[in-house]
This record gives structure tokens, sequence and C-alpha cells, in this order.
């Protein structure tokens, strides 16, 4: 009887250590026991993998040599018995995240759950710890975090962008009116020059802000990626001490982008790349063909463009923030010029990343997605605006800029009625074709605080004179309208600020 038992004792506890020994070989993550020692006493093959280290040299080790602790948590040291105050009694999970750097050389963030084992008189107290790869959620929380930021500074810049550049409509506007309107003398041009250059600059800062605003969206046109990078590079190193070597393929394959927002992404890290280089250097562009990347959107093709410098570098721990809005290293800077290159790869659909070395230089890679091979539009040297003459009628909520239409239309030889609302737009509208007197076009401001504004009134006007041209004009608005504004029924748009050329150039290009 004694020995039947023995054997059925020694049969079930067989039988326990296959069905331990298989569950260790199926479970997805890695785990390793401990003794009281703080040896590893066993690992499963989920762990080899994990740690990227084979079986043997898992086993028989201290644990603090081949998974040492770097988290605010009590670390585990070599040689030390498993603490139950930092793992808790016996049977207690805690958890906690580590960073580990494998042999391999690339970097890991772990997950780690430990519980306590109770020593028994046949069985020594231990630590048993199950662990996962958590690197790319990380990641990824990390990516809708900087988003998330982006867009909450959007609804800030997207308001300070459209009231700011109504008054750089009025001043540029203005300005131009002056300058056409007499003769001065040298001091008086100088002054006028340096006005004009300040207007431009702020305007050039505007645009970095809009690039943040919600429902700023690109203008998507199929454009040559290696126009783009030419010309973008030809203009930001013109006059520095930096050089550039391109090996940008010819079958490159075309992407569907705004060129005006790519250039600007690209100028972007550029002029960070040959600021990394303030005694002369040589930057590295190249891009090529990559058809689907692993972990972006499937039946996507996509083509990667590198930027690489041979600078000071960024330090490891600044990395995580170089694309974080006004986070700047640079005694002379604004902080957002990564911050809108970011963005703007964001919303064409692409991805931004970063890697450098202090010391050696960094490498910014863009991947956009690609687009069949369409015609790609070139641009053209635009011809000088005619004058029509005609009757206009505009809508803008802000006097100033009724006041600054009025007198660059006059000066168009344009009759010009003002009016303040889409209400009174449309009913003056309305009543000018009543009376056979009716606008040859009109513009409209799309936004109007408490009003009718823009898009609202050209439904308005279409049922009233279908074949009238409405046109949109706006310094910002969170509508889509700008980004598409044909499929608003709009004939052309406006960007604010606005002078005699552009107001022309428009009338023109409806007629």
């Amino acid at each position: 009887s004694r020995t039947r038992e023995l054997r059925a004792s020694e049969e079930s506890i067989k039988a326990e250590s296959q069905r331990l020994a298989a569950t260790m070989q199926s479970i997805s993550d890695g785990v390793i026991a401990i003794g009281s020692d703080s040896i590893i006493v066993l690992c499963n093959p989920a762990a080899e993998k994990l740690l990227d280290r084979p079986r043997d040299k898992i086993q028989g080790q201290k644990l603090a040599d081949v998974l040492p602790v770097k988290t605010d948590l009590e670390p585990i040291q070599a040689g030390e018995p498993p603490d139950p105050r930092s793992a808790g009694s016996a049977g207690t999970v805690k958890s906690q995240i580590i960073q580990i750097d494998r042999p391999g050389g690339d970097k890991r963030s772990l997950e780690i759950s430990t519980a306590l084992i109770a020593g028994t008189q046949t069985l020594d107290k231990g630590m048993v710890l199950a662990f996962r790869d958590i690197t790319a959620r990380l990641k990824h929380e990390s990516e809708q975090i900087r988003v998330q930021k982006l867009e909450s500074l959007g609804v800030l810049a997207g308001g300070l962008a459209h009231d700011f550049n109504n008054l750089l409509t009025i001043s540029m506007g203005n300005l131009t009116l002056v300058e056409e309107n007499g003769t001065f003398s040298d001091f008086t041009k100088q002054r006028l020059t340096k006005i004009r250059q300040a207007s431009v600059r702020a305007q050039a800062l505007t645009q970095q802000l809009l690039t943040f605003a919600r429902g700023g969206e690109p203008r998507l046109q199929p454009s040559s990626l290696i126009d783009i990078v030419k010309q973008t590079v030809s203009f930001t190193l013109s006059g520095t001490n930096v050089s550039c070597d391109m090996n940008l393929p010819p079958d490159l394959w075309p992407v569907e982008v705004d060129p005006g927002q790519i250039s600007q992404a690209i100028g972007n890290m550029v002029i960070n790349a040959f600021q990394a280089m303030p005694d002369g250097g040589k930057i590295h562009i190249s891009g090529k063909n990559l058809g689907d990347v692993p972990g972006f959107e499937a039946g996507v093709s996509y083509i990667q463009l590198d930027i690489q410098d041979h600078g000071v570098g960024i330090p490891e721990r600044d990395l995580p923030r170089i694309f974080d809005p006004y986070f700047t290293t640079k005694k002379k800077g604004s902080g957002l010029g990564l911050a809108v290159a970011y963005s703007i790869i964001n919303k064409h659909k692409g991805q931004l990343v970063v890697e450098s070395t202090v010391g050696k230089g960094t490498l910014f890679r863009i991947f956009l997605p690609a687009c069949e091979a369409a015609d790609i539009a070139k641009e053209k040297d635009p011809a000088p605006p005619k004058v029509p003459g005609g009757r206009i009628l505009i809508m803008d909520d802000e006097p100033d800029i009724r006041e600054l239409y009025q007198n660059i239309l006059a000066r168009l030889e344009f009759e010009c009625v003002a009016t303040e609302s889409g209400e009174q737009a449309v009913e003056v509208f309305e009543e000018a074709k009543r009376l056979g007197n009716p606008f040859a076009a009109v513009f409209l401001d799309l936004t109007v605080p408490g009003g009718m504004g823009g898009r609202e009134a050209a439904r308005h006007l279409r049922r009233i004179d279908p074949e009238v041209p409405v046109i949109v004009a706006s310094g910002y608005s969170s509508d889509p309208v700008l980004a598409d504004f044909e499929r608003y029924g709009f004939s052309a748009s406006l960007s604010k600020p606005f002078g005699l050329d552009s107001l022309s150039r428009v009338l023109e290009a409806i007629r």
C-alpha cells in the first residue's frame, strides 16, 4: 500500500511537472524564477527571446546581471534575497517598468510582474518574474501624447493666427498703397522697406503657427519630392558655410502633398542641420522607394527621405522632447521649427523619426505615402495682373479691412460695395440682382463672430445666381473650406494678409 501511494505521488508530480513545462513553453510572456540567493533557476523560451540570450546564459546567472531593475522601485541587487517589503507578501503581484540593453545593442522596455514564493520544508523561498516587451506600446502612447499637445496648441494657434493675419492684412495692404502712391526720400524708402521686411517675417511666423491649427489641412497635389527638396535646400543653404550631398534616384515615386508645407518641413530640418555644424560641413540627403512598411498603414506604399548631418548631435535625454512646441537647446531659436515639421508630416499621414549620437550627428528620417504616377503640376511665373474693372461685393467684419478692399479695388478701377455680415451681403446681392445691376464677383470672409459666415452666405448667393464668382477670404479657419474651396462652391480663395498684387491676380483668374 505504501509503495502504491509513493508511485501515485511520483506519477502525480511527474504529470504536474509536464503540465508546468508545457505551460512554460506555450506562454508568450517571459518567465524567470529565482531562489533566495537571486540566482536564476528557471526560464522559458519567451524569456530567451525577449532577453536575446540563450538559456545557458540566463539560468545559473545572478538576476542583476541579466535583468537589472532601473525604476524608482527598490532594485533587486545581486546576491540579495527577494525582500517581502519590495515584492509583497507571498503570492502578491507587483508590477514595474524597466529598460534593458540587449546584447544585440537595442534598448527595450519591459513590464515586469513579480511574485514572492514562500519557503516550505521542501521548497526554498524565491521569486517569479513574468515580463513582456512594451516598447512599441510606450512609443505609440508617446506619439499620441505628442499629437494631443499639438492639437491643444492648434486651438490657441488658430485663433491667434486669424486675428494676427487680419492685422497684417491691414498693415501690409496699406503699406502697398503708400509705396505706390508717391515719391519718397531715400530715408523714407529705407524705413518702408524695413517695415515690409518685418511684416514678411511676421507673416512667416504666423504660417508656422498655422501648421498646428486644427483644420488647416494641406492642399494636396501630385508632386515631385526631388524638385521640392532641391529647391528648398538651394534656398535654405544659400550663403551658409554648409554644402549638401544629394542622392535622390530619378525614379523616386511622386507624392501627394502640399508642396509649400512639405518645403517648410524640409527647410526646418535643413536649418536644424546646418545650425548643428557652426564650423561648416556637409548635409547628406537621400531617398528611396519602400513599398509597404511594417507598422504603417497596410496596402500603402511609402518613400523614405533621410536628412543626415555630422554636427554636435542631440543628447539622449532631449530626444523624446525635440518635437515638442517651444522646446529648444539653442541660444537662438523659437523651438517651433521641428515641432512644425513634425506636425506637417503627421498631417500628410506620414511619420518623422530621429536618431542622434552626441558628437557624431543627427539623422531625420521622413516617411511619406507615395501616389500613383500622375501629371505633376509645374509652377509657372504668374503673368502680370490686368485691370478688368467691374462691380464687386465684399463682406468682412473688420472695418479697416473693408476700407482696404475699397482702396485697393478703387486703384484697380473697380466699383466696390462693402458689407459687414453674411446676412447683409445676401440682402445687398439680391437687391442688386433684382434691380438689374448685378455684381461681377463677391469676396466673403469665412468667419464672422456671432453672424453668418462666408460658407453659409455662399450657399444663399449660389441659389440667387449660380454663375457668380464667389471668393473665400480668410487668414485661418478650422473649417476645411480653404483646403478644398471648390468642393464648397467657391470659385477661388484669397489668403490673408493680401495686397494689391494678390487681390488683382485672383480677380484675373476668375474672369
